[in-house]
């Protein structure tokens, strides 16, 4: 049987990520992670946010499937597109009952971050082989470790039952997505998907899966 360890922040593989995310979502994570320094949206602001990020991730998984130097970084390109897409048809058919529009303005902050972000990601138009896998996946597990953070801030100020249960399905699929990137980073560094795995990231504690 193969012997599962847990590959923390403290460890080295980690800590090299966390360093180059900070170098260069410094301004994402600071407003969307960390020290309760998270987003407090209510639902006008957050259904345009999260229809904002919806777009880009679809756009990121594009991006993968056709730059990225191995099947298993296509085949996350493609989850990427297929979960984003789905969410995001989700939302629009809610914000269309709701009356509330997607296309709607975000608080400043929200759209400075989103929009570096956005040129972070294009910067990778530029890089090629493994070191875009590498970044790439660097640049999923922090950007969907502020997602998430989002999500749990903002709760306690949406208050429709719809958008709630929105949310309940939308959160699990973020974390998927921030697990598939860390598995694929730990491949990267030489760790087999099959002995790494991260602690959940949610209160819930709930685990996600793998693409394999």
């Amino acid at each position: 049987m193969t012997r599962r360890r847990y590959v923390t922040m403290a460890t080295p593989l980690f800590m090299v990520g966390f360093a180059l995310a900070l170098a260069q979502f410094g301004t994402v994570q600071a407003a969307s992670s960390g020290g309760g320094t998270a987003p407090a949206l209510d639902a006008v602001e957050l259904v345009p946010t999260l229809h904002r990020i919806n777009e880009m991730e679809i756009d990121a998984g594009k991006l993968a499937q056709k730059k990225g130097s191995t099947q298993a970084m296509k085949d996350y390109g493609n989850k990427l597109q297929r979960d984003h897409q789905a969410a995001d048809n989700q939302l629009s058919a809610y914000a269309v009952e709701a009356k509330i529009d997607v296309n709607g303005s975000v608080p400043p902050p929200v759209a400075r971050n989103l929009q570096h972000a956005k040129e972070q990601m294009k910067a990778l138009e530029n890089v090629n082989g493994e070191a875009f896998d590498r970044r790439f996946a660097e640049q999923m597990v922090h950007g969907h470790k502020g997602a998430i953070a989002m999500l749990d801030k903002s709760k306690s100020k949406i208050t429709d039952p719809q958008l709630r249960a929105l949310l309940a399905e939308l959160e699990p699929t973020l974390q998927s997505h921030e697990q598939v990137a860390a598995n694929l980073l730990g491949e990267m560094h030489g760790v087999s998907t099959n002995e790494v795995s991260t602690p959940p990231t949610s209160a819930q504690g709930r685990s996600a899966p793998s693409t394999r």
